[in-house]
């Protein structure tokens, strides 16, 4: 169970805030220190000009308390500015406020105190009907016009996403650790709106939320948002909101749902490093092992105790084994003359590997190949005779639709071939996919795994890139930090 230093961590972005953060601090400062409250401070300084940065900056260092920290954010906006705060925050639970202080402190224990009991996030409502609100005269014209606005806003979000909330952008709200993950790990609104997403994580997963009423203090005309200034924006956001809606994107993705298998273990000490570290974590179900391999053995006794992790042949021919590369491959099993001795040498080869594997005392549960080569035309047809010789019930086809659209489209041709000769062996297989890492991020990620429940999906993580020093040509070295860096952010 994660341990941390602080009961919570509460974010304050700061845009231009040089007129009111002082105090904003000292005022907060007091209020923690006489609740004697375990929450660190963190104080993010966005998007303000140089001036106003180092204003702000230099009145904030004034305070030194051990739970303060200080940083800039170079992000878009106010999300970018808290997901910042976030990555260093020390706290079990969240919580961000805006610079000006515009509520009584009161809420801050409040909202600590029904997280304890079970709700997943605590917002603040001006809405709510106990709610307060001080303004001056002088003030009041630009408040009716904002509230105007505010309203008419509200009640859009309500009826495009069925939210029963009146007040979705007050500016402070506490969230437990796993609305933290969904949101500011996988998908966010780097600007003003990312407090709709925050509603409907708790929407799409049946967490429970709470609103507060607040005594709300209005005593200057500035706002570092307008509306109508960022109503190409707030367009942009609400369309792209409502097609996650529609697609329940929102929805969190558990690795109980999604079959990783990753390949090559044995290759580097880095690649079987990051595997068992994932497997640890639940993430990875099966591992591909090239049993002739250098590194095999390195961690192979740990990754062997995790339950409910399969072990399957990485089947290797290119790879420091009978050919270079896959085309040379190819091209020798298009040589009609040598065809008789090349498969011998193939199935030779085959068993040896498996025998290799069950060597080191491993239940193969299935058999797949390095570069695929295991549905290479009469590869497979080895490999099956094989998978029935020792008992081997399942294998990789893969076929994935997307194949057709990029240069692994021979893929899916192969395994067209080799469903067949798959079927008529009875080895089972299930359905595959074939992420582009190189182009995907978390969020881009997700959209793919959306549909894609209890397929088998590919990954060749490694903890970093150790392929030089022992001299291994691989292309793909930093792709594969790249992998086991997007998982971890995602599921770890």
């Amino acid at each position: 169970m994660q341990s941390f230093k602080y009961e919570a961590s509460l974010v304050i972005p700061a845009k231009n805030a040089s007129g009111h953060i002082e105090q904003t601090l000292s005022e907060l400062f007091g209020y923690l220190s006489k609740k004697s409250l375990d929450i660190e401070v963190i104080l993010v300084i966005n998007n303000s000009t140089e001036d106003e940065a180092l204003k702000t900056s230099n009145i904030a260092s004034q305070f030194s308390p051990n739970h303060f920290k200080i940083i800039q954010s170079n992000g878009m906006g106010k999300g970018d500015a808290i997901k910042a705060g976030i990555k260093l925050s020390e706290g079990e639970y969240i919580g961000f406020m805006d610079a000006d202080l515009p509520f009584e402190l009161s809420i801050i224990e409040k909202s600590i105190t029904l997280l304890k009991e079970g709700y997943a996030l605590i917002a603040a409502s001006r809405r709510d009907q106990y709610s307060k609100i001080e303004i001056t005269s002088a003030l009041m014209q630009n408040f009716i016009f904002r509230e105007i606005n505010s309203i008419f806003f509200n009640h859009l979000t309500s009826f495009l996403f069925n939210l029963k909330c009146g007040d979705t952008q007050a500016g402070l709200k506490f969230f437990n650790r796993s609305i933290s993950k969904i949101v500011f790990s996988q998908s966010y609104c780097p600007r003003f709106l990312f407090d709709i997403e925050l509603f409907l994580v708790c929407l799409f997963n049946n967490y429970k939320y709470a609103l507060l009423p607040v005594k709300y203090s209005i005593n200057h005309n500035e706002s570092t948002v307008s509306l109508k200034k960022e109503m190409l924006e707030t367009v942009k956001w609400l369309s792209i909101f409502f097609y996650r809606y529609r697609t329940n994107y929102y929805k969190e993705l558990k690795t109980d749902s999604y079959n990783f298998t990753a390949d090559d273990w044995g290759l580097t000490p880095s690649i079987n490093q990051a595997i068992l570290d994932l497997a640890n974590k639940k993430i990875i179900k099966k591992v591909s092992i090239m049993s002739k391999s250098l590194f095999v053995n390195y961690y192979l006794k740990e990754i062997k105790q995790i339950n409910n992790v399969s072990l399957g042949l990485h089947l290797n021919l290119t790879y420091n084994s009978l050919f270079h590369s896959p085309l040379n491959l190819l091209i020798a099993l298009c040589n009609p003359l040598k065809r008789k001795k090349l498969k011998q040498d193939i199935q030779h080869e085959i068993e040896d590997q498996i025998q290799a594997l069950l060597n080191l005392g491993i239940n193969i549960e299935y058999i797949d190949g390095h570069h695929h080569v295991h549905i290479f035309p009469i590869v497979n047809n080895l490999v099956m005779n094989a998978c029935v010789k020792y008992h081997i019930k399942n294998a990789r086809l893969p076929y994935c639709n997307s194949n057709f659209f990029n240069t692994k489209i021979i893929l899916n041709l192969f395994s067209m071939m080799a469903k067949r000769k798959m079927n008529e062996n009875n080895i089972k297989f299930s359905k595959f996919y074939y992420p582009n890492y190189k182009i995907l991020n978390s969020n881009k990620l997700k959209t793919k795994l959306r549909h894609r429940e209890n397929h088998e999906i590919i990954t060749h993580p490694s903890y970093f890139n150790d392929f030089k020093m022992f001299n291994i040509d691989d292309s793909y070295s930093s792709e594969r930090v790249r992998e086991y860096e997007l998982l971890n952010e995602m599921f770890g």
